[in-house]
């Protein structure tokens, strides 16, 4: 999500706050607000995920603009 906002803003982010996304299993996906400009974003826990969420893109079943991998 740092990544994220400093690509859109061109600015550091201070404060890492996004809760929507949070946690360590499976996949968390969120639209949030940056600015103004509303932003879709995924973050995919393990490898299975990854796969899975990427089968999900492919599909058209998740729209995200940002994905992150942990």
């Amino acid at each position: 999500m740092r990544s994220v906002y400093e690509v859109l803003t061109g600015e550091e982010l201070a404060c890492l706050d996004f809760t929507a996304v949070r946690g360590y299993e499976g996949i968390k996906e969120a639209e949030v607000d940056i600015k103004g400009a509303k932003v879709k974003v995924a973050v995919a826990h393990s490898l299975a995920n990854a796969r899975q969420l990427m089968d999900d893109v492919r599909a058209g079943k998740s729209d995200a603009a940002f994905i992150e991998i942990m």
